[in-house]
């Protein structure tokens, strides 16, 4: 399963992105407000991760390490 969050006026994202168990492919992109993203932890059958153009998004949560099955695309641009 795959989830894009892009083009919107997000601050943040809900903690319940990390109850997505199927979730493999996730898609940050374009989000001018962003400032934060939530514990990934939960998300463990993730393989893809585009975090990219997200101006106001400064850090990565700590849990990002926790993501050993990103054996795919990790972008972390912009």
């Amino acid at each position: 399963e795959e989830l894009t969050i892009t083009d919107n006026g997000f601050t943040t994202l809900p903690e319940e992105l990390s109850q997505l168990k199927k979730l493999t492919n996730l898609k940050i992109t374009r989000n001018p407000n962003l400032t934060a993203l939530p514990d990934l932890t939960g998300l463990t059958q993730l393989t893809h991760l585009e975090i990219t153009n997200n101006p106001q998004l400064t850090e990565l949560p700590a849990s990002i390490n926790t993501l050993t099955n990103l054996t795919g695309t990790l972008n972390l641009a912009g």
